[in-house]
């Protein structure tokens, strides 16, 4: 759905007719119709080492990768490693292998220094006017300026979150328990605090065997006790996950069951189980990452900017963010060796904005319907019969467990990765004439075909009948409204300032006191409001949820019933309300309207989920561990600016136990 100028304007433009999309988004200096497809092999990462049993010690350091083709400049990003082996430092991660009922340790180091030991500045522009980490002080805050301020040159913090896991809040990577690397020279600069407001040794180095506490690290301990899945590790700080994320902070966590192995699915791992990793990139022609230095590249608004009186826009954020080169597990449209039999694929989308919409085609892009066949979703295998799809969604953050035979193909084939989603903000579908550029964003990877090698004696079975985790959604006893809100900016317009998540009555920032205080052992029912005119990718911490329903609503009615209801004080209760104040969001799905069942591609747990605009989503999730989590929009860029709330699980949700 284009709807912005400056930058969707040129969207807008190639996305007139299928003939006309032959020049790329805008990007970097180097030209993504220069780059050769299909001539480097993929990368598939390899495990990380570990220290000890279920134990790692992981760091963040500068890293030089070849991202583009041989030939090109390499890639200066920043990559996580084992300490303890310097060639496993990567774009994407190494991956950890983990297995069910066996907790895993991590620490996670800091290292972004410099051969003499004090810090690298960040390789990507940070705008220091959101509500962000913030290390000059006041930390974890929107700090005040008297003048436009330029980009952030200190040190720079991370935090690594296990999105999915099922997991204990001071193992979460909660966006303000950052910590700076142990620099030299940070006590030179004018950085008042190393760590975030909740980062504390007490919790976070309590469960560190053979650790001691020291600076610029945390100790995490991951439970593994929810079932096997394909879950994702990548850096969660406040205000700057997108930028980090960019840099290449993203691994794949597998975690593994008895009944999983026991399923003889295609494998092993590397060779016939392949994690795919897509993310969008835009590149210089000395190969470093382009990133938007200024609010410009997003819709042409020159300015003035935040601090100037009545200006609502940072001069550097972006809204949305969509490269020019699609890049799978750390190489620019790779391609693999396929033999004719059956392979299982853990697909991630990785990227800040994009969502991907994939089928296979044929080397002249036809689609030719080869099926992918749905085993698992974000949060693990499907119950029942595994569903065959030639097309799917995937949102960014959302992961697909799938099978793909490819026995019937001929050798020699070539097979094309296809996306079809635009390359803009999502609206819910692909519109004819608004898919992707077929010349560069709209393919992704190939497939060669080659002869099997050996027998293959995988299965993919009729039916599969995962045992439970106990964490599934039990009878619901909470129902609540959510919902999705975006700001006009009043002095741009042509875009937006920023979004909000809210309560029932509406948006809320980030720091605003919170209002999903849930019930320990509580299964919620949750109806997102998508009050915005894009789809949002909605990820809740600590929980495997399930997709109930989607329908569409009137929402001009429903936004004028809300605007009608006098805001609630902030924690106030609603027994004092008239009944629909705040309005029920049934009452506004369009007459004669039956909600829509989960996508095909939806049948199993998720921690992520597609919200359409003007629609209502539904989900229920059930919430065991108590203390502070986050629920938020994955489109990294909205999340950075106040699309993130707070989440409190409490044995009494009247006196929660959360303080953040």
């Amino acid at each position: 759905m284009i709807r912005r100028a400056g930058y969707f304007l040129i969207v807008t433009i190639l996305c007139a007719s299928a003939s006309a999309l032959a020049a790329p988004l805008p990007g970097g200096s180097q030209d993504p119709t220069l780059i050769p497809k299909y001539r480097e092999s993929l990368t598939i990462p390899p495990l990380m080492p570990s220290v000890a049993a279920n134990t790692y010690s992981i760091a963040v350091r500068p890293h030089v990768q070849q991202v583009l083709p041989t030939g090109f400049p390499a890639t200066k990003v920043w990559a996580y490693g084992s300490t303890n082996s310097s060639t496993s430092f990567n774009w994407p991660a190494f991956t950890i292998e983990a297995r069910q009922f066996s907790p895993v340790t991590v620490t996670w180091r800091n290292q972004l220094v410099d051969a003499r030991g004090k810090f690298v500045p960040h390789l990507l522009p940070i705008d220091p006017t959101l509500h962000w980490a913030n290390p000059p002080g006041p930390v974890d805050t929107r700090p005040t300026f008297t003048t436009t301020p330029g980009p952030y040159t200190g040190p720079v913090p991370i935090v690594t979150h296990l999105h999915g896991a099922h997991v204990d809040p001071e193992s979460d990577g909660y966006p303000e328990a950052w910590y700076l690397p142990d620099a030299e020279n940070i006590a030179d600069c004018k950085t008042s605090s190393r760590p975030g407001c909740f980062f504390t040794r007490g919790s976070n180095y309590r469960n560190a065997p053979g650790f001691s506490p020291e600076e610029g690290q945390a100790t995490f301990v991951y439970r593994n006790d929810q079932r096997a899945t394909t879950l994702w590790y990548h850096d969660h700080t406040l205000g700057m996950t997108r930028a980090n994320v960019y840099t290449g902070l993203a691994g794949f966590y597998l975690l593994r069951d008895p009944y999983e192995k026991a399923l003889n699915l295609p494998g092993p791992y590397g060779k016939y189980e392949i994690p795919l990793a897509i993310q969008d990139r835009s590149f210089n022609s000395d190969g470093s990452l382009f990133y938007p230095d200024s609010r410009t590249f997003f819709d042409g608004f020159a300015g003035p900017y935040i601090p100037a009186p009545n200006s609502d826009i940072s001069p550097i954020w972006n809204p949305e963010f969509f490269g020019n080169v699609m890049v799978v597990n750390g190489k620019t449209w790779p391609k693999l060796s396929v033999e004719q039999r059956k392979y299982r694929f853990r697909f991630l989308n990785g990227c800040d904005s994009r969502w991907l919409v994939v089928k296979f085609g044929d080397g002249s892009l036809q689609p030719n319907g080869l099926a992918f066949h749905v085993i698992g979703t974000d949060g693990g295998l499907v119950t029942g019969a595994p569903v065959a799809v030639t097309q799917f969604n995937l949102a960014p953050g959302e992961r697909l467990d799938v099978v793909v035979d490819f026995s019937s193909i001929p050798v020699g084939t070539r097979l094309v990765l296809m996306n079809v989603a635009p390359d803009s903000p999502f609206g819910g579908e692909v519109v004819p004439g608004e898919e992707s550029d077929p010349g560069t964003t709209g393919q992704v990877m190939a497939f060669d075909v080659v002869r099997r090698t050996a027998p293959d004696t995988s299965v993919l079975l009729a039916s599969l009948h995962p045992p439970s985790d106990g964490f599934e959604p039990k009878a619901i006893t909470t129902r609540r409204t959510v919902t999705i809100t975006e700001f006009d900016s009043i002095i741009d317009p042509d875009g937006p300032s920023s979004a909000q998540l809210g309560n029932s009555f509406g948006p809320l920032p980030w720091m605003a006191p919170i209002t999903e205080n849930i019930a320990r052992y509580a299964t919620e029912q949750w109806t997102i409001v998508n009050r915005t005119a894009d789809s949002h990718p909605i990820h809740l911490h600590q929980t495997q949820f399930r997709v109930i329903s989607r329908a569409p609503i009137d929402l001009a009615a429903y936004d004028a019933a809300l605007a009608a209801c006098s805001p609630a004080p902030m924690g106030a209760g609603m027994g004092a309300r008239k009944p629909k104040c705040p309005p029920d969001p049934d009452d506004f799905v369009l007459p004669g309207v039956t909600p829509s069942p989960p996508f095909p591609w939806e049948a199993g747990p998720k921690d992520t989920l597609q919200t359409n605009p003007g629609e209502i989503t539904k989900l229920k999730a059930y919430f065991d561990i108590p203390g502070l989590y986050v629920w938020h929009c994955h489109i990294l860029s909205h999340e950075d600016n106040e699309m993130m709330r707070p989440l409190c699980v409490s044995p009494d949700p009247k006196k929660p136990i959360c303080k953040p």
